[in-house]
């Protein structure tokens, strides 16, 4: 869907503080164990996941809500047998629908399903293009999984599938970042279509990982090229105002990064938590006067305040950490000159 259009109804759903975006982890369940996984170790097991059934009854409620548009993830989410299935419901009821995948899992049988079933985008995890940084960041030996990827990859070009390249940013993998743009926008992948995510804490340390500022500042010019133009709304991210995550339990989340859940669709059905949520409600009394530092910085126009990594890296929400701020400026700051 273009840009515009997009915008348009997020635009839409601000102003009627309706839920426009849901993500969902369908399962927790992943065959790579990435260093830097928010998750953790919680990648083996599918007990207690939300079965079809529960699904598709939480789909029929974000319909009756209005939501435009949900993005499924997991772990990796065709782990789970019938993610298929559920993707098909989604479109059926008319839902945007994207999805992030490693890619390894995936068949043409299963790309044939994808195009037929008109999926709006994937994105699919590759974080390096040379094989031995790839396996590294994805935390597996088994060289087959890269090349498999790639496969893969070419096949849903090739079926007219939106693709989209997401590569999380290491001290390991930054040095590639040049030559793995490349070669997918060789492929066929649009330039708008990558995007490059800094570390987020989670349940593994990260620090060491992390990329220099140095790292960071030689490849800006390809990072910035994912830089959203300069905005008029709010500094704070969407989460728990128009978007938010529910994980493959039923745990209600004001985004994939928070640790804390806002409530349980087992325990109270989600339309009441998220109109009457004390976290929601707590998220959505916040004011961009609130965060002092953020509101008089020079990039604000192009970096959001995220809640997650200031309670992470200060213990104060209103406080991003000095490391956070250096990797930003140093993506976003030619933005603002």
């Amino acid at each position: 869907m273009p840009q515009d259009v997009h915008t348009y109804f997020q635009n839409k759903a601000r102003e009627n503080d309706a839920l426009f975006q849901v993500e969902i982890d369908v399962t927790n369940q992943c065959n790579a164990n990435c260093p830097f996984c928010f998750q953790g170790d919680h990648r083996t097991c599918a007990d207690g996941e939300l079965s079809l059934q529960q699904m598709i009854q939480l789909l029929d409620e974000l319909r009756e809500m209005g939501t435009f548009y949900i993005g499924f993830s997991g772990g990796e989410p065709f782990a789970r047998k019938d993610f298929l299935e559920i993707l098909r419901e989604a479109k059926k009821r008319h839902f945007r629908v994207s999805l992030i995948t490693n890619a390894m899992l995936l068949t043409k049988e299963k790309i044939d399903a994808l195009a037929d079933m008109n999926i709006d985008h994937i994105n699919v995890s590759f974080h390096s293009v040379v094989l031995e940084t790839y396996l590294k960041c994805f935390g597996i030996q088994e060289k087959n999984c890269y090349y498999k990827a790639l496969e893969n990859i070419q096949y849903m070009l090739q079926k007219n599938l939106s693709v989209g390249i997401a590569i999380t940013v290491t001290k390991y993998n930054v040095e590639d970042i040049p030559a793995t743009t490349k070669f997918f926008t060789d492929l066929g992948v649009k330039e708008r279509d990558f995007g490059y995510n800094l570390l987020a804490k989670g349940r593994r340390e990260i620090n060491d990982l992390v990329p220099s500022k140095e790292q960071i500042a030689k490849n800006n010019a390809i990072l910035t090229k994912s830089v959203d133009p300069q905005r008029e709304e709010s500094l704070i991210c969407t989460a728990g105002t128009i978007s938010c995550s529910i994980d493959a339990y039923g745990n209600v989340y004001p985004c994939t990064f928070f640790n804390t859940p806002a409530g349980n669709i087992h325990e109270t059905p989600f339309q009441n938590i998220w109109k009457q949520s004390h976290l929601f409600k707590l998220i959505r009394s916040f004011q961009d006067s609130m965060f002092e530092k953020c509101s008089s910085c020079e990039i604000k126009k192009y970096c959001h305040i995220c809640l997650v990594s200031n309670m992470n890296e200060t213990g104060n929400v209103f406080k991003p950490s000095d490391i956070y701020c250096i990797s930003r400026k140093a993506r976003y700051g030619s933005c603002a000159q």
